[in-house]
């Protein structure tokens, strides 16, 4: 990388097509014999889903990552207050940065504000190319997923990660 890692929160309106556009090649740089084609296609339909996007994106939830105003990464997270959880609902970067330390920014920042926020426990569903990354965190496996998009079945895990 030629320059350090920026984090931002989302800001309404702003960034949807590149939020869309970095999901989209991410899931479809994934080898295909983690997740096959078809897998991948019913996972992130060609054309990206911008309209969802722009739905879904809050700037409550949702940290950019920024390497020279090229969006590299994003994390959500969706905190219960009510129960002290957070869900960490998408955590994506970009295929040409992965490995650079885009994911470990994302990763820290998102924790420094489960830890504001007093959070007791941190949970996410992960694909089989997340799943050692969030172990490597201490996040553990309670439950493996057959999620079925479009007719076609993929396989995520359930984990979770204790703060308090």
């Amino acid at each position: 990388m030629s320059k350090e890692i920026e984090l931002r929160a989302y800001q309404d309106g702003d960034d949807i097509v590149a939020i869309a556009d970095l999901f989209f090649e991410s899931i479809h740089a994934i080898d295909d014999a983690i997740y096959s084609p078809e897998q991948k296609a019913a996972w992130a339909p060609k054309p990206p889903k911008y309209d969802y996007w722009a739905t879904h994106v809050k700037p409550s939830k949702t940290l950019l990552a920024f390497n020279e105003d090229r969006l590299v990464g994003f994390m959500e997270l969706e905190i219960n207050a009510l129960d002290r959880t957070g869900y960490i609902d998408c955590f994506y970067v970009h295929p040409e940065f992965q490995g650079q330390g885009v994911g470990k920014a994302l990763y820290g920042a998102t924790l420094s504000r489960a830890l504001q926020h007093q959070l007791t426990t941190l949970f996410v569903d992960a694909s089989l190319v997340a799943r050692p990354v969030f172990e490597r965190q201490g996040f553990q496996v309670t439950k493996q997923n057959e999620v079925i998009r479009k007719g076609v079945s993929l396989t995520n895990f359930s984990m979770e990660l204790a703060l308090i």
